[in-house]
């Protein structure tokens, strides 16, 4: 009974996923059509003027935010139909009042903008028409919540996407026959009214209408206040370069500017994502275990950076032949304008990935006063300008970033430090990467044509996202590693914790039996892989412990009663005489599976006999069938149970391929292996063996080639065998 939920939840959240990311993905190509084709009908100006439009729209609706949409959402009476009308009263009225104030602002912000450049008069007409975006948006229904509330994302999706198709078509029809920024406008009110009439047709609960409940009021009041001062401070962080370069820059710099940024926001939108599917859900789960909560977040932010930071450094690469290409000459400074911002996107991800963890450890002031230090960091962005105009400002905006960055981590109790660390190299890693590039770009625009140019542009970008989309895949691989078992091997490598030591080499202990913090007995396997060659294996997760870790996690999925494995990692601690560490299932004291099996012949116990043959046909069966090659599967790797069942343990050699049988070498050789110790354990049995291996035929089916290679692999052994024992042994195959 408890499955259908657990699924059922699960397969709810697999298609939110998939309709967010894919409306995401369709959102960015709208976005990019848009653009293109407005640009060539339009003019700079017209989108450093809707540049200025949107700056205002989005204070008025950020300043004025009431958490409307989040109070019905949370609301435990989010669905009552007097909760609901209260609501949508409040949000007509707040709705009418913005677009009031939109008009009451026109003449100042004309007049303000317009001592920079005489075409940004137009503020005076065209803010009060673009104000009834936010008149249209007061009357959309209430189901845009009650949908998310019910988790609707398809008909999320197809809102948000469904109004921005009519936008650029609309937009797109007007700047035809009049190319003013009256044709964006246009769009924009036609994708509004386009919002309202799906919303309502949408809405599959009580009907909006007026009304009012004192209750419901207060709660919405009680819930958005606390909204209010948030989006404040967020506002000002992420508008006000726009506000204070409107005035420094004509119109059609600041177009410029805004096409750059909205393609530079590419990465942080990403990096949000990642952060909302990746950190976030860890902050839930252990926001009253701040040890853990800061251990498992600095994994997964360091996905989230490789992301992040690999789309920063292609899009520094790629932009200037992005808009050389696909734009015409009057956009061309978009290209050296975006390189710059790729060093302020890079700073905000940075801040993006860690703003959330003081709020989750209960210093939300620290959120506060940081976002407040990045606002005020706009002074560093005007002295910047002084200093080297557009350049200068932008790297100001980066420094105050960075500001805030030293606020958020002097909150996280503890953790400051190693997130510091990891902002310090991933930093680095970035720049080692981008700089390089950058300088090469430079001389092939020197030298080469523009076809050159494009063609090495485009492979510089793409270089980093395949190595970022391998760490990426590796850290969500493995999961992060508990505080206390660091600790727990921090004590083995070191032989200070009380232990069974199984292996060792010298003084380092290779293999032992412990008991973890929660009490369960367990295997601690150590590793030393020192150097460059080590380093690069743990950033590709190619080490042993990486492997055995896969190969286990694999065959746990198909009930082979290999050991459960519990964590995998890498030690840093200075004083650790180790580098990898493999903790995993202690499964008690297991008798050695050849003598069992040796002991089931002498005895006659035919019957026991066959069902660990069985055992050992359909290990090696999964084994391939998982596309796992190991060329050390043998009968000595198998151990028995307590209850009688056969294990399969060491996977140190084990490796993933998509098709073992496109590997006859490696399969010819893992399966000599494994007929080879079979052999031994059954010999002068030699017919057994050749029935055995026929029936291993029959279920893998090798090809010639790996027939030939198990021959060799077998008689290599037998020969070994003869010159170390006297003992000459022949194989009788049945191939």
């Amino acid at each position: 009974m408890t499955g259908k939920p657990a699924s059922s939840a699960k397969h709810t959240a697999m298609r939110g996923s998939f309709w967010t990311l894919g409306g995401y993905g369709v959102s960015q190509v709208i976005r990019l059509v848009s653009s293109l084709i407005l640009a060539r009908l339009l003019f700079p100006e017209a989108f450093g003027l809707m540049a200025l439009v949107n700056v205002f729209m989005q204070g008025l609706e950020m300043l004025s935010d009431l958490g409307l949409g989040p109070g019905i959402i949370r609301a435990k009476n989010g669905t009552d139909p007097k909760f609901l009308r209260t609501a949508w009263t409040i949000q007509v009225v707040r709705g009418f009042i913005l677009w009031l104030v939109s008009c009451a602002l026109a003449y100042p912000a004309a007049w303000f903008f317009g001592r920079t450049d005489p075409l940004a008069a137009q503020l005076a007409q065209v803010l009060p028409v673009a104000g009834l975006m936010a008149l249209l948006g007061g009357f959309s229904s209430t189901a845009l919540y009650t949908l998310n509330r019910a988790m609707q994302m398809r008909r999320l999706t197809a809102l948000a996407l469904v109004p921005q198709v009519v936008t650029l078509l609309v937009s797109i029809a007007w700047a035809w026959f009049d190319r003013s920024v009256w044709a964006i406008v246009a769009g924009g009110l036609a994708g509004s009214l386009t919002r309202l009439v799906m919303s309502h047709v949408y809405n599959d609960g009580p009907r909006d209408g007026f009304g009012w409940d004192p209750a419901a009021a207060r709660e919405l009041q009680a819930f958005g206040r606390w909204v209010f001062l948030s989006t404040v401070v967020s506002f000002l962080a992420s508008n006000l370069d726009r506000v204070v370069l409107g005035r420094l820059l004509t119109l059609g710099e600041l177009g410029l500017y805004s096409i750059g940024m909205t393609f530079a926001r590419v990465a942080t939108q990403v990096a949000t994502r990642l952060t909302n599917t990746v950190v976030f859900p860890l902050l839930a789960k252990y926001q009253d275990q701040p040890a853990r909560l800061i251990a498992f977040a600095l994994r997964a932010r360091t996905a989230v950076l490789w992301a992040g930071g690999a789309i920063c450094a292609g899009f520094a690469v790629f932009a200037p032949t992005f808009f050389g290409v696909l734009y015409d000459e009057r956009y061309a400074a978009a290209g050296w304008i975006s390189q710059w911002l790729a060093l302020y996107i890079w700073t905000w991800i940075l801040n993006a990935t860690v703003d959330r963890i003081p709020l989750a450890l209960g210093r939300s002031r620290a959120l506060f006063t940081a976002n407040l230090a990045g606002a005020f960091g706009m002074v560093l962005a005007w002295a910047g300008y002084r200093i080297a105009a557009l350049p200068g400002f932008i790297t100001g905006m980066a420094v105050s970033n960075l500001v805030a960055h030293v606020f958020l981590l002097r909150a996280i109790p503890g953790g400051g430090g190693r997130f510091a660390r990891q902002s310090l190299f991933a930093t680095a890693a970035v720049a080692a990467y981008a700089a390089p590039a950058l300088v090469v770009m430079q001389g092939v625009r020197a030298q080469g044509g523009p076809w050159i140019v494009a063609v090495s542009s485009a492979v510089l970008a793409v270089l980093p996202l395949p190595v970022a989309a391998l760490v990426v895949r590796r850290m969500m691989a493995t999961p992060a590693t508990p505080p206390e078992l660091a600790a727990l091997a921090l004590e083995v490598s070191t032989r200070r914790a009380r232990m069974t030591v199984l292996r060792e080499r010298g003084s380092d202990v290779l293999i032992a039996r412990t008991t973890a913090p929660d009490g369960r007995a367990v295997i601690v396997k150590l590793w030393n892989r020192r150097g460059l060659r080590g380093f690069l294996r743990r950033l590709s997760g190619t080490t042993i412990a990486r492997r055995e870790w896969d190969a286990l996690t694999r065959l746990r999925k198909d009930d082979l009663g290999v050991p459960e494995p519990i964590a995998c990692f890498t030690l840093r601690h200075r004083v650790a005489r180790h580098t990898e560490v493999l903790i995993e299932e202690d499964l008690g004291m297991c008798r050695d599976a050849t003598e069992e099996y040796k002991a089931m012949l002498r005895a006659g116990r035919a019957g026991e006999a066959a069902v660990f043959e069985e055992a050992l046909l359909r290990g090696t069966e999964v084994m391939l069938a998982r596309g796992l090659l190991d060329t050390d599967h043998r009968l000595p790797n198998f151990v028995v149970r307590p209850d009688g069942r056969p294990v399969r343990l060491d996977f140190e050699l084990a490796r993933r391929v998509r098709d073992p049988h496109r590997h006859p070498a490696v399969l010819g050789r893992m399966i000599g292996t494994f007929l080879g110790s079979y052999l031994f354990a059954v010999q002068p049995d030699v017919g057994r063996a050749r029935a055995f291996a026929a029936r291993l035929q029959e279920r893998i089916r090798l090809s010639p080639a790996a027939l030939a290679v198990v021959r060799a692999r077998v008689e290599e052994m037998t020969a070994r065998q003869k010159q170390e024992i006297g003992m000459d042994t022949r194989m009788e195959w049945p191939w």
